[in-house]
């Protein structure tokens, strides 16, 4: 089966980006703001609520509290904020697992993807645009 863009009204079905270049964004773009903590400075005993100005308190290690009114916990999986304010998880294995490589082809990708379905799971080769290089795709097999 063969799908282009096009035949959907778009430019792009999508774009596969590394994290990094995501993370690097994010970073510049919330640089801007004074009023940001970007990284806590030490790590989180609790986070409680004050709901008659509806705002939050961080409460720190060392016991130094920060006054906010919004707490964004990208900490990863083991997220001490997550357990700062008891929000359940559920997870379940899949019994999946996945290869991702960046590989370098002889012939370039012009901006096209390709997958396939064998017996062993899905194999795709996607694009990596982001470094003008017409030869560079991230390899996916699940």
């Amino acid at each position: 089966m063969y799908f282009d863009c096009a035949n959907f009204g778009g430019l792009n079905l999508g774009h596969i980006v590394e994290k990094g270049v995501v993370q690097g964004a994010a970073i510049a773009a919330l640089c801007n703001y004074d009023n940001l903590i970007l990284q806590c400075p030490e790590p989180i005993q609790s986070i409680s609520t004050l709901a008659t100005i509806g705002a939050r308190v961080v409460t720190l290690g060392s016991g130094k509290e920060l006054c906010t009114r919004l707490v964004i916990g990208a900490d990863g999986g083991n997220s001490h904020s997550r357990c700062a304010v008891a929000l359940a998880t559920r997870e379940w294995d899949y019994r999946r697992s996945a290869i991702v490589a960046s590989v370098k082809t002889e012939n370039t990708h012009r901006d096209t993807s390709w997958q396939s379905f064998i017996p062993s799971g899905p194999l795709a080769l996607l694009p990596l645009l982001m470094f003008h290089d017409a030869h560079l795709y991230s390899l996916m097999w699940s």
